[in-house]
């Protein structure tokens, strides 16, 4: 699996359990091995999460999108204060 790929049963526990930010920032149980915090591979996990968000609808994102962005943007890395502007422009639902 190319550096930063979220395996897809991780991705749907964290949509069911509400953790799309612990995902993002690879918080725990989502921890991520030394090799996968580069900024190539965090790009990598929000893509693939828009990617996956894309094929939610508007409700269904407006149920879980708005903690994950909370998350994001309590964390004191510019990455992720950076991923939860980039969601809310992508998905008003986020919290826009």
């Amino acid at each position: 699996m190319p550096a930063g790929m979220i395996d897809g049963r991780r991705l749907k526990r964290a949509w069911d359990q509400s953790e799309l930010g612990e995902l993002i920032l690879g918080q725990p149980p989502y921890d991520y091995a030394p090799g996968e915090e580069t900024d190539s591979a965090r790009f990598t996990r929000l893509h693939q999460l828009v990617d996956f968000l894309r094929c939610r609808t508007a409700t269904e994102r407006a149920s879980r999108l708005p903690t994950g962005v909370r998350v994001l943007e309590q964390s004191e890395l510019g990455f992720a204060q950076a991923a939860a502007i980039w969601l809310r422009q992508i998905f008003p639902e986020g919290g826009g």
